[in-house]
């Protein structure tokens, strides 16, 4: 098992990925992938935005938890 899949960090946001993943899976992501989801452009805007912050929360964790510190630095604050 290597150090990165140790790290608590590490593991606590692939957690919250999956919980996220696995509660918006049946009211909205299924239904995106089945092109029968009917929403608005701001709920399709707001789940855009929460993705993306949640994979760079993500990369964060990751690339701090790997020692690439100066690439998380440069990532973001």
């Amino acid at each position: 098992m290597s150090r990165v899949s140790r790290d608590p960090c590490v593991v606590a946001i692939l957690v919250v990925a999956l919980l996220a993943l696995i509660g918006f899976w049946p009211t909205y992501f299924a239904k995106l992938l089945n092109g029968t989801v009917d929403t608005t452009l701001l709920i399709h805007a707001h789940a855009a935005v929460q993705v993306v912050w949640l994979g760079l929360v993500a990369a964060q964790v990751v690339l701090a938890a790997t020692g690439r510190v100066a690439l998380h630095a440069k990532l973001g604050p």
